[in-house]
């Protein structure tokens, strides 16, 4: 600084704080890089813990839709009035009709873990973010207090008969037992519970569970494509399928045309105005969707469309005018 080489001096010492700087820069943006590399390794296997228990949930409620199908075609035959004693005499499942249920537990231990970690989840899943928040808040909830109710109403009928009836208690096997079988047959208060066994049972808890099970199925493939990957195997959900036959054009009762058509294994009720309905497969010719359940049968040589709402499916909704 005597000799005058101040200005050297500073430039020196200005260079060297810029290197610093710049060295802790590229430290701290590698480090960040690090860091938001782990996050993402982290979320990203959240993601497919998630995908493991929608795996393990739409294989239960393939089980669960069998098991009620099943039951819904036998409530059909005892509301319509169409079995008889032999049947009740041949069939344990008919004793057992309203007094047995299967139940599973929906799965969102993944979810949760996702929710413990959500402010390192990368800016770009916002939208399988939006798409977990439907699936888990909405269509899990309401499967969960629909099965809380099918619990709470499970063993109900089954304390009524118990109370009111000695049959009911006999030790006369269950075939064999005239008066347990008359009362089924021709009880108007049985089919009472019948039918409240179907609302429980099949269009709330199967419904919910059809409609959780479509959301899961949407979010599992969404996460596919943010991992970049593919299954090679089915993950066991709606695998039934479509009988070509009940495809095609039909006629409404009052008048309007509709169209039911297969696409990707995945079925649709189309209006005349393009507008669109996916309806869930839940037996070879039946579906469901919000709560409404539609079933096709055939009546002489027509095809139809037949809903809850006429009289348990008695008179046809819609009735086929022409093939695809």
């Amino acid at each position: 600084m005597s000799e005058n080489k101040t200005s050297k001096y500073l430039k020196y010492a200005i260079g060297e704080i810029i290197l610093v700087v710049i060295g802790i820069l590229i430290a701290l943006s590698i480090n960040n890089w690090n860091e938001k590399s782990q996050n993402k390794l982290k979320v990203n296997s959240l993601l497919q813990k998630i995908q493991k228990n929608i795996k393990s949930d739409l294989s239960e409620i393939n089980e669960i839709t069998n098991f009620y199908a099943a039951k819904d075609s036998l409530m059909f035959l005892a509301l319509g009035n169409k079995l008889t004693i032999e049947d009740y005499q041949n069939s344990n499942e008919l004793h057992n009709l309203i007094f047995n249920a299967n139940q599973i537990n929906l799965k969102n231990i993944g979810f949760n873990n996702l929710m413990r970690v959500q402010d390192i989840i990368p800016p770009e899943y916002e939208t399988i973010l939006e798409q977990l928040y439907l699936q888990y808040n909405d269509h899990f909830v309401y499967a969960q207090d629909s099965e809380n109710e099918l619990k709470e109403n499970l063993t109900k009928f089954g304390d009524i008969l118990f109370e009111k009836y000695d049959w009911y208690s006999s030790e006369v096997p269950s075939h064999l037992n005239t008066e347990r079988v008359d009362y089924f047959l021709n009880n108007v208060r049985y089919k009472g519970m019948v039918r409240e066994y179907q609302t429980i049972a099949i269009h709330n808890y199967l419904n919910f569970n059809q409609n959780y099970a479509k959301a899961a199925l949407d979010t599992y493939n969404a996460i596919n494509k943010i991992l970049n990957k593919h299954d090679e195997e089915s993950i066991g959900f709606n695998d039934l399928k479509t009988n070509p036959e009940i495809t095609g054009k039909y006629q409404t009762i009052i008048g309007d045309a509709i169209q039911f058509i297969t696409k990707d294994n995945r079925n649709y009720i189309v209006t005349e105005a393009k507008d669109s309905l996916e309806w869930l497969h839940y037996a070879p010719n039946k579906f469901a969707v919000g709560g409404q359940f539609i079933r096709f049968g055939k009546e002489k040589d027509s095809t139809n469309i037949y809903v809850g709402a006429y009289k348990n499916g008695s008179k046809p909704f819609a009735t086929k005018i022409e093939n695809d």
